[in-house]
């Protein structure tokens, strides 16, 4: 009787020290750097000029706030940019606090020259390019641009 409860307690305190371990792995969200990269975008976003709500959403659509990410289309970093984006902002993508300074700028950028965060984020997310053809040949663009981009823009303005 004394082994099963002995048993028992070593069972419990392996599960306990087990769900500490992978808790305090998994709630560190700046990734071991004890940087706030939430903070560092909002405030970002407030002196860009942007909304800095939908910023953090942005950010966090694109990399969940992990500086490491890299997608199947080649964007990497926090802000997920492309590599010849990147180069023409002048930053380096793997660096956070440069990644998130130069989204909120170039999203700056987009919304003084096409009008609405809502069009700031299409041209982020499908290219100016993309964007142009939209607003071009279409009432709405919004209906002419990619279905994954228009996903990205309903998931962000929330």
């Amino acid at each position: 009787m004394y082994s099963i409860m002995l048993s028992r307690s070593i069972v419990f305190g392996l599960l306990l020290a087990f769900l500490l371990m992978v808790f305090s792995a998994s709630s560190c969200d700046s990734y071991k750097t004890g940087t706030d990269y939430r903070t560092i975008a909002w405030n970002d976003a407030l002196d860009a000029g942007i909304s800095p709500q939908h910023f953090v959403n942005q950010i966090n659509i694109e990399s969940g706030f992990n500086p490491s990410a890299s997608s199947s289309e080649g964007a990497h970093g926090i802000a997920q940019f492309m590599p010849r984006t990147a180069s023409g902002l002048g930053i380096d993508p793997w660096e956070p606090i440069q990644s998130l300074r130069g989204a909120a700028q170039l999203m700056s950028r987009y919304v003084a020259k096409y009008g609405t965060f809502r069009h700031a984020l299409a041209a982020y997310n499908c290219g100016s390019g993309c964007l142009n053809w939209a607003i071009r040949n279409c009432l709405d663009f919004y209906w002419c641009i990619p279905y994954q981009t228009r996903h990205y823009i309903d998931i962000i303005m929330v």
